[in-house]
């Protein structure tokens, strides 16, 4: 463990409505919220994510990888479904698509003897910073429009 322990053990609960004037390191909220598509309004969708990781959705290993400091690895991926196009007037857009956060099970592993709950919330914060990236990057898809 370091000597010195990561200031995000020092965050605080995210309030159930979140503020303009609390900074989100970047992205738009730090809620899970706007993941899908809104009521009546058709188009990319993100699914998988939000949803609680376990140790099953790592691979067990008995000793460190050579050149790994860390007793857990988790590596993740965007995946798109089959992708079909709307025309509205004279642009184009994506239609109903869903892109998909799945958990790469050959690039997730953990030292099966360094399991611990802590651990497992690290985890879950890389999973869940990566559904922040991916949530917002359906949020952008879904505004593209383009001539051709």
């Amino acid at each position: 463990m370091c000597e010195n322990p990561s200031p995000a053990r020092n965050n605080r609960p995210v309030p159930a409505v979140p503020s303009a004037d609390i900074p989100h390191a970047g992205f738009r909220s730090a809620q899970t919220e706007g993941a899908g598509a809104s009521s009546g309004q058709p188009g990319p969708t993100l699914v998988g994510w939000p949803r609680q990781l376990t140790w099953s959705d790592f691979s067990d290993i008995q000793n460190l990888p050579q050149g790994e400091s860390e007793d857990a690895r988790i590596s993740m991926g965007f995946r798109p479904g089959r992708l079909t196009y709307v025309q509205e007037n004279s642009e184009y857009r994506l239609g109903e698509v869903e892109f998909r956060m799945v958990l790469n099970a050959s690039g997730s592993w953990v030292v099966a003897s360094g399991k611990t709950a802590v651990l497992l919330a690290h985890e879950q914060g890389h999973y869940d910073i990566v559904g922040l990236c991916y949530r917002d990057l359906v949020a952008e898809i879904r505004t593209l429009r383009n001539s051709s």
